[in-house]
């Protein structure tokens, strides 16, 4: 099924015929398919929908710990930092650190003051995801789209975000 085929049927099934429902129909037909493909790729029954990759796009910040994850990612699996400071994937010599994961709380009460700031080493930097099931506005969760590292980095190091990524949605452009 391509899309014109889809939107056909989707407004068959809505019985989608006046002029305000069109407008309606197709202001909320993204929506429509975001949820429903979002869905898909976060069910553990339908992992073999997943697309693994690594994203390298984010760097920490000195004296920072929060890190913004990616946007395309859904699921993060794992977060590495490359050491020395400023170094990428390309840089001969780099290291890459691999970060342990925990809970927020645990950090905050390990490294509660954030200015204190250490060089990413192995066994001893962690990571957590910094919003997951906080309530949001009107009580909804939101969605989780920061880390917090402890102990707060003392440089500029490029984080490699590994996990679960979203394919281009099906659109008229990507029919």
């Amino acid at each position: 099924m391509n899309w014109s085929d889809y939107k056909t049927a989707l407004q068959q099934m809505l019985v989608v015929t006046d002029i305000y429902g069109q407008q309606m129909f197709d202001a909320l037909l993204t929506r429509i398919i975001e949820y429903a493909e979002l869905r898909c790729y976060r069910s553990p029954q339908l992992d073999f929908l997943s697309t693994r990759t690594s994203d390298t796009s984010q760097s920490t910040a000195t004296g920072s710990r929060v890190l913004a994850i990616p946007s395309r990612l859904i699921v993060v699996e794992n977060l590495n930092l490359i050491t020395p400071a400023m170094a990428t994937l390309s840089t001969d010599g780099f290291e890459r650190v691999p970060l342990l994961r925990t809970s927020r709380a645990w950090i905050d009460a390990t490294w509660p003051a954030g200015g204190s700031t250490r060089a990413p080493a192995q066994y001893d930097t962690y990571w957590a995801i910094y919003s997951q099931q906080e309530a949001g506005d009107e009580g909804s969760a939101s969605i989780p789209n920061e880390v917090i590292i402890g102990p707060t980095p003392d440089g500029q190091y490029t984080a490699e975000f590994l996990g679960t990524f979203r394919p281009s949605p099906l659109s008229e452009q990507n029919p």
